[in-house]
């Protein structure tokens, strides 16, 4: 009788341990899970501050030619002389896309 007493006193805490490691296990999994999903919004962020790092850089380089009195790089230009130019010169075709604008003028003449 003395015998097994002494050895359920000494598995007494056996059931905290197990316990406490189940939940560090559990714990350590849900931060793998919140980094795993933070992933994506740090990819993301990321891709916008480089893409307004581009942007501030190019505005900038367009800005100082301007003042300095150079020439603009063409891939930077819109319109060059009342033409298409730069990227925008392949990208679109000269139609009646402006038809819109044209009979908006129409309309303020009559008024």
């Amino acid at each position: 009788m003395v015998r097994q007493t002494k050895r359920k006193n000494s598995e007494r805490g056996v059931a905290l341990i197990f316990a406490l490691l189940a939940i560090l296990v559990l714990s350590i999994l849900a931060v793998a899970i919140l980094g795993t999903s933070m992933a994506q919004n740090w990819t993301s962020y990321n891709y916008r501050l480089t893409a307004q790092a581009r942007y501030a850089a190019g505005t900038r380089e367009i800005l100082e030619s301007y003042f300095a009195g150079k020439p603009i790089r063409t891939e930077y230009l819109i319109v060059d002389k009342g033409k298409l130019a730069g990227a925008g010169a392949y990208a679109y075709s000269a139609g009646d896309a402006t038809k819109g604008s044209e009979e908006a003028t129409r309309y303020k003449k009559r008024v």
